[in-house]
């Protein structure tokens, strides 16, 4: 039985590792209602390999919106929320693999705070790894992509939250057009609402992480630009 979840996932160039992703929420222990795809306006053969999947009986319902201009994961991510149907929004990136009880983990987990009243309206999960080389073990043994323990902020490779919730802050930061500070841009906004998150170790996802130096020196100058940025402007 599917889940009352849409799954949000910006896509640029990576036309395997998202063909990889979307077999792995298709085999999913309970898939999700819908995946949205935001095709960043990519070069790659992205657009041939979602038609193919379109074609397939997959165990989900594939919507895919295609980009005229490449426009980053913030408005991307957007995108995908107003066109998303279902109630819990849950994210993932093109290049992770999520575990096979990814979806039910975080969905029982949120739909029990729904139930309880709570302030929490997000939860986020474990990234681990794919890969042994020596950038993916840095990743792992720093935790990188882990929130932090005072769970003040969710990551998207890796998170659900409440679709209402998402809509009331106006989603994510739409001025923030590179990879680094979205992420923890929208958790401060609704921080600032008074709402809280929760972190569990047996949602996961595994993330393929380039193994070049070049690669990882620009991502850690995104993230540190990004949140920099965010913590100014919501802190």
């Amino acid at each position: 039985m599917s889940l009352p979840v849409s799954v949000v996932i910006p896509s640029y160039n990576r036309a395997r590792s998202l063909y990889r992703t979307l077999l792995a929420l298709h085999y999913q222990t309970s898939p999700p209602n819908e995946v949205i795809v935001i095709n960043d306006h990519s070069s790659d053969d992205t657009r041939l390999i979602l038609d193919r999947l379109r074609a397939k009986s997959l165990n989900y319902h594939l919507i895919v919106i295609h980009n005229r201009n490449n426009a980053g994961p913030s408005i991307s991510r957007n995108k995908g929320i107003l066109a998303a149907t279902q109630p819990f929004v849950a994210f993932t990136d093109d290049d992770c693999i999520p575990a096979q009880n990814w979806l039910t983990v975080m969905y029982e987990r949120l739909d029990q705070e729904n139930t309880n009243n709570n302030a929490i309206i997000g939860i986020g999960g474990k990234v681990l790894a794919l890969n042994q080389d020596l950038v993916s073990q840095y990743y792992d043994l720093h935790h990188i992509l882990d929130p932090p323990s005072s769970e003040i902020y969710l990551v998207t490779a890796n998170c659900m939250y409440f679709r209402d919730v998402l809509l009331e802050v106006n989603g994510f930061d739409e001025t923030i057009k590179v990879p680094g500070g979205e992420d923890p841009g929208l958790s401060f906004a609704l921080s600032n609402l008074g709402y809280q998150f929760y972190f569990t170790q047996d949602a996961v996802v595994h993330h393929d992480y380039q193994q070049t130096l070049k690669s990882f020196i620009k991502t850690f100058y995104r993230y540190g630009k990004g949140c920099h940025y965010v913590t100014a402007r919501y802190k």
